[in-house]
Formats: C-alpha cells, sequence, structure tokens
C-alpha cells in the first residue's frame, strides 16, 4: 500500500512539473535596444494633437528587428529636469509599435497601455526628450499570433532640427525594451 501512494504521488508530482514547465516555456521574456529617428508631422494624430513617426532598429532576445511607431503626446505642465531647472511634462494618449523580424517574416504589435499612464519630459533648451512607454503586446503574426503581455520602453530622443511652431521636427531615437510576451498555444 506504501509503494502505490508513493508511486500515485510521484506520478502526479511528475505530471504537475511537466504542466507547469508547459506553462513557463509559453511566456518568454523580451529585452530589446534600439536607434532610430522621430519626426513630428501636424497630419497624424489620434485625438487632434500632432503626432511622432519613429522609425528604427535593434538587436533583441527574439532576433533583429526594425520597427516603426506612431505616437501623440499632450503637454500637461512642467516636469523636474536632471541638474535642475524644468521642462515640460507630456503624456501619451496614443502610441502603437510594430516591430519586424525580418529572419523569420513575423512581426510583434504593441499599443499603449490603458492601465499604465506613460509621461516623457522635454527640455526646449537642450532638444532632449526623455520618457518611459508601458505597452501592452496585441499580438502579430506567425509564433505572436495572439501573444499578450507588457513591455516597458526607456528611451531619449534628441531633436537635431526641434518643432519651434509645434510642428516639423527631426531628431535621433534611442532606447530599450524591457517586458514580458506570452504566446498563444
Amino acid at each position: 500500500m506504501r509503494k502505490n501512494t508513493f508511486v500515485i504521488g510521484f506520478a502526479v508530482g511528475l505530471g504537475l512539473a511537466v504542466a507547469v514547465g508547459n506553462v513557463a516555456a509559453q511566456e518568454k521574456r523580451f529585452r530589446a535596444s534600439f536607434a532610430g529617428t522621430s519626426t513630428n508631422k501636424d497630419d497624424f494624430r489620434f485625438t487632434g494633437t500632432p503626432g511622432f513617426l519613429n522609425t528604427f532598429a535593434g538587436k533583441s532576445t527574439l532576433g533583429r528587428y526594425t520597427a516603426q511607431l506612431v505616437a501623440e503626446v499632450q503637454p500637461v505642465g512642467p516636469c523636474p529636469l536632471p541638474g535642475g531647472g524644468s521642462g515640460v511634462e507630456l503624456v501619451f494618449v496614443g502610441d502603437v509599435v510594430v516591430l519586424s523580424f525580418a529572419a523569420t517574416g513575423e512581426q510583434l504589435f504593441l499599443t499603449l497601455s490603458a492601465s499604465v499612464p506613460s509621461h516623457a519630459c522635454f527640455d526646449s533648451a537642450t532638444g532632449v526628450t526623455s520618457g518611459q512607454t508601458t505597452y501592452d503586446v496585441s499580438g502579430g503574426t506567425g509564433r505572436f499570433a495572439g501573444a499578450t503581455g507588457t513591455i516597458l520602453k526607456a528611451w531619449k530622443t534628441i531633436f537635431l532640427a526641434p518643432p519651434a511652431t509645434g510642428r516639423g521636427s527631426f531628431g535621433s531615437f534611442t532606447g530599450t525594451f524591457d517586458g514580458t510576451i506570452e504566446f498563444a498555444e
């Protein structure tokens, strides 16, 4: 009797370990770095404020990729700058990203998280904007079809041609992604 209980307990424990292993295998850490450009034009909008178009490329834990991003921010007041002074705080009202992995022909879709506010701070004296944006993974193609998760982007834009009137800017765009992708079965 004792031997049967041990064998049954061992079999159940092994089954649970395999099941947990399968669930963990569906979730993957995503880390990436990127560099590219950011442009501003008054004809792209989510809600009415001029938006940005960024194109960039990078290396990630899932391979090399290129990406495009469209975003809209609204100024909401002052923000503290490193070393003192104040800049303009920007809140994201819309942001979507498509990462394209050429080696596999797959794309990963990210949308601005509605549950976590995303902010940036613009220093008009230096033309530097830095911030953090939180995304929800909203599927994609290939292995990303039906994927979910959350990814944080920390980034910096250096405006080389600043938006003197709020229209038309161009700049350097660099940063990192860090988060988790849960793959659908």
